[in-house]
């Protein structure tokens, strides 16, 4: 017997189609054990959806039927598959299902559209191989206690987002060993930029440094992409700075100071790259958006 269906809004799937039983950040992985929504459930443990992002479900209890313009697909206990969330119209849980889910930008393993629906039409046993490793990194990560240090979580995530690029590379069986130096080059880049945004002496050139290549080299990986690397700089540090605005409810904290603390060479300088990012000057968006949660 399935629940009934929970579909997909325009804005993406709403916050009662599960419950999240607890959840674990690692940089550009994030992990989620989810269950099915029940009556008692806490109303604040409700679903986030996942954006664009690659959605990689183990399931550990009971079963789940993701639909899709071109299949429905059914995963049960002890098996993995893998969603490109935007192109799932909906799905329906069994009441005893339960998963943990490893969800992560969609270009960290440089993925065509025909390789994501090659892979989201496949369900994968959890019975040996590299779907078990990956499942058990990550459950293994979501027993651990207390939050991880940065330099520990970055680890984390480089191994699982390894691992699930070795995996897709072998389930495909096209992808040139150039281009996949290419793809962990780019996501080893975009790992160091999320632990070190929030310094200003971040660059291009320091990131190429970092990880032992020139900036040519960088430059030139991250040609396909659709952000170049100092456009993932900016965001990273923009990310920041408003997560800083958004946990400062009181608004105490000068705006001045956190452009500082995200990375920006100066107040005026986060000023600028802040307007043009969002139309808002930065101080507007605070007053907004604390009007917002206050109302």
């Amino acid at each position: 017997m399935y629940l009934p269906q929970a579909t997909r809004e325009q804005t993406g799937f709403s916050s009662a189609v599960a419950t999240v039983v607890k959840s674990k950040a690692l940089g550009p992985v994030h992990l989620v054990h989810t269950k099915a929504p029940l009556a008692g459930d806490d109303p604040f443990a409700g679903y986030t959806d996942p954006g664009d992002a690659l959605v990689w479900a183990f399931i550990t209890d009971g079963a789940i039927v993701c639909k899709r313009a071109y299949n429905d697909l059914e995963n049960r206990a002890g098996h993995m598959n893998m969603n490109h969330m935007p192109r799932l119209s909906g799905f329906q849980m069994t009441p005893d299902f339960r998963a943990l889910s490893i969800r992560m930008d969609r270009q960290a393993l440089g993925l065509s559209s025909s390789d994501i629906d090659s892979i989201a039409r496949t369900v994968f046993p959890l019975t040996e191989g590299l779907p078990l490793m990956i499942g058990s990194l990550a459950s293994q990560t979501m027993r651990m206690s207390g939050d991880l240090g940065p330099a520990s979580g970055a680890a984390l995530a480089h191994s699982i987002l390894e691992l699930t690029t070795a995996f897709v590379d072998d389930f495909l069986g096209r992808r040139s060993a150039p281009e996949t130096m290419r793809s962990n080059l780019v996501t080893e880049a975009r790992q160091y930029v999320d632990l070190y945004s929030s310094s200003p002496a971040l660059s291009a050139a320091s990131v190429a440094a970092a990880l032992q290549v020139s900036p040519r080299t960088l430059q030139k990986a991250f040609e396909p992409e659709e952000d170049t690397l100092g456009r993932l700089i900016l965001e990273s540090r923009l990310a920041r700075a408003r997560a800083l605005m958004e946990r400062d409810r009181g608004g105490l904290f000068p705006i001045g100071d956190i452009g500082v603390r995200s990375g920006f060479a100066s107040p005026s300088a986060f000023s600028r790259a802040f307007r043009a990012r969002y139309g808002l000057a930065p101080r507007e968006w605070r007053e907004r958006y604390l009007q917002s949660i206050a109302e």
